[in-house]
């Protein structure tokens, strides 16, 4: 949200950590690719950094249902 002060997003991040842990750790490993595609080659990770905006949008979605 605008305006939102960064305390307030952090502490609304860790609840959503613990509350979905599956889904975090769904951002962590598109992270991981991210760096690895990076290491083996730069274009790849431009790729791959949009699979993991899907994979973020995915998760807000399914956070959203329940």
């Amino acid at each position: 949200r605008p305006g939102a002060s960064w305390r307030s997003l952090l502490a609304s991040a860790g609840r959503r950590t613990v509350l979905d842990p599956a889904g975090s750790f769904l951002l962590v490993g598109g992270l991981a690719v991210v760096v690895c595609s990076g290491w083996f080659s730069a274009p790849l990770a431009v790729a791959v950094l949009g699979a993991v905006a899907a994979a973020a949008v995915a998760v807000e979605e399914r956070y959203r249902r329940r």
